[in-house]
């Protein structure tokens, strides 16, 4: 996507532009404009509670935006703008917004406070730079993971720390186009995408404030395990407090139905981003298409060779590509957050590394491929419990997506039991196109930041080759779903929100209900009196005196998050896992091989 002359095409989609100063207020997103601001927009026009899609999507581009604004380095500061910088600018090297927000480590440390936690800042120490990534103390030198040899320990740390390597714990992620060459010992599996968590002050001032919950209250970052039997060691924590009274009545089918305090209530303003990066082939790297920046990952490592079975982690820094991002908001009509994804538009290619859909979306070549999976994937689900497999013999790697044939395509191994882990499964296109609407909108935005670009006197943005794939602006039951209305805010795509980077395999594509064994399902059926459902509620809404007002077996992104609302958790897996005691390495043992990373081969 080249500069092209695009003022009839702005003029008749009413596309506007700002360029925003620091004194400009916070701002809604406005109907069928994008506008090019650093400001993150609080809301939704209008709300979240039966937003018009275009409002929505707009709203989801406005903080995409603001949050890849680069950011003030100014020692001390996080989260804020800077105003003098442009957005986009292709030469730009410093830190984005989002990449400030703390790493979910520097907010739950394996052990001890937060890096610079203080109860008198009026932040908490939030903003304390340079960051401080800690696991258990049994990682590393009392928590601080070491360089690995050939890594320069001088190197300034990085803020993108990626220290997971699965989706969340299902499966592994791979794409075909991406380089396989790469020494095993700088990165064991090359073509894996890799991923983090991050929340911004407004989640970590919630989290480490001890009066965040209750007066004199023990803060949320130093939760345990919530033992079942009062008198036990953390029983009485006050996140285990606040857990007890919400799954009293999650797990309560409605009765009780008013939530006793304290619970754990994030306030509005609360953001969560998680982002996939992964190695750039050649080609890629100088394309322009691709955000780059230096990541930190990890790999395993022998510290002893006398002992070749006992491993240890070590980290890497090397300049990555962005794949994806989610961005999870709360905002003040969206108790239960708003979420929106986007993806680098070239993710998605053919075997011949043609590209499946357009920048905007419209879905343009399937590379011959009826279905869009290799193998098919053939899933049931009862009362008896779910089923997952493939058309073949799915303990028969012969019947998988074979090395030879992935070329450039996505492709991933499951890694739980249930589902089909044998073999390959190559993407070959989306189970739900991106929706006209929100190609309309991804439009609207590439076209206002190419006028601002050209304003600001580049020929090119990488943020032109990212788009978003959808948002949800509030929940909605799955018997709901228009699937008639493909435009209308209840429409399938947007039930089953799903990043193609981050959520590829069948259980993420499709959730819907609960996770069982690592499969999804709709079963049991739970608040069927207080609501008559038929199916797993997963995500419940309240009035704002914590009064049970509906349920919904939401599908997707927020859907997947309701389970870890109904732990207690308000949408936020961040906060259910607590403590982050170790980084991820790859721990995978390629079909065909039975020689496990690092020392194996690669895909």
């Amino acid at each position: 996507m080249n500069l092209r002359n695009h003022k009839a095409a702005l003029t008749k989609l009413s596309i506007t532009f700002v360029i925003a100063f620091a004194t400009l207020p916070p701002v809604l997103a406005d109907t069928f404009q994008v506008q090019v601001s650093p400001v993150v927009p609080t809301d939704i026009v209008g709300g979240a509670v039966g937003a018009d899609v275009d409002d929505a999507a707009n709203f989801a581009w406005q903080e995409f935006i603001a949050l890849n604004w680069p950011a003030l380095t100014t020692d001390g500061l996080r989260d804020v703008a800077d105003v003098n910088q442009p957005f986009g600018d292709p030469d730009y090297s410093g830190p984005l917004v989002w990449h400030t927000f703390r790493h979910k480590s520097e907010i739950f440390p394996g052990s001890g406070d937060p890096a610079g936690y203080d109860l008198t800042d009026s932040d908490f120490g939030y903003s304390t730079l340079p960051p401080v990534y800690t696991y258990e103390p049994s990682v590393g030198d009392n928590g601080t993971v070491p360089a690995c040899a050939g890594q320069d320990p001088s190197d300034p740390i990085s803020l993108i720390n990626l220290d997971e390597t699965t989706q969340i714990g299902l499966n592994y992620m791979f794409a075909g186009t991406a380089p396989d060459d790469i020494e095993n010992d700088v990165n064991s599996f090359p073509q894996a995408a890799r991923f983090l968590a991050q929340g911004n002050q407004v989640y970590f001032e919630y989290v480490v404030n001890p009066d965040a919950l209750q007066p004199d209250g023990d803060p949320l970052y130093t939760h345990p395990s919530c033992p079942m039997d009062e008198g036990d060691p953390g029983y009485d924590h006050t996140y285990c407090q606040a857990k007890r009274n919400f799954t009293a009545v999650s797990g309560g089918d409605g009765s009780p139905s008013v939530l006793a305090a304290p619970y754990v209530d994030f306030p509005p303003g609360t953001i969560l981003v998680k982002g996939a990066f992964r190695e750039l082939n050649s080609d890629e790297a100088t394309s322009g298409r691709f955000y780059a920046t230096k990541v930190r990952y990890y790999e395993d490592y022998v510290p002893d060779p006398s002992q070749p079975d006992v491993k240890a982690a070590c980290y890497w820094q090397r300049e990555w590509g962005l794949v994806s991002l989610h961005i999870i908001h709360k905002t003040p009509s969206s108790p239960n957050f708003v979420f929106a994804t986007f993806e680098q538009v070239d993710n998605l290619l053919t075997a011949t590394g043609d590209p499946v859909e357009n920048e905007d979306g419209r879905f343009q070549d399937d590379g011959g491929e009826d279905n869009s999976t290799a193998p098919t994937l053939v899933f049931t689900d009862s009362e008896a419990g779910p089923e997952l497999t493939i058309v073949g013999d799915p303990s028969n790697e012969a019947d998988y997506c074979q090395a030879e044939t992935i070329g450039d395509r996505l492709y991933y191994l499951e890694v739980t039991e249930a589902a089909p882990n044998a073999g390959y499964i190559c993407q070959n296109h989306r189970d739900r196109s991106i929706p006209a609407h929100i190609r309309r909108v991804n439009r609207s935005a590439h076209n206002a930041i190419e006028a601002y670009i050209e304003d600001q006197g580049f020929t090119d943005s990488p943020f032109l080759y990212y788009r978003l794939v959808n948002v949800q602006p509030e929940p909605f039951d799955k018997t709901e779903i228009e699937t008639n209305k493909l435009h209308d805010n209840r429409a399938p795509a947007i039930y089953y929100l799903a990043n193609i980077m981050v959520e590829t395999d069948y259980a993420l594509q499709h959730f819907s209900g609960r996770l069982d064994a690592g499969l999804k399902t709709d079963y049991p059926a739970n608040f069927n009196l207080f609501n008559a459902r038929e199916t797993y509620q997963n995500t419940l809404t309240f009035d704002q005196g914590g009064g049970l007002t509906d349920t919904a077996n939401m599908g997707g992104c927020m859907g997947c998050h309701g389970v870890a609302q109904l732990g207690g958790n308000d949408f936020s897996f961040v906060l259910g896992g607590g403590r982050v005691t170790v980084p991820e390495a790859p721990e995978i043992t390629p079909p065909g091989t039975s020689n496990p990373a690092p020392d194996g081969v690669v895909p």
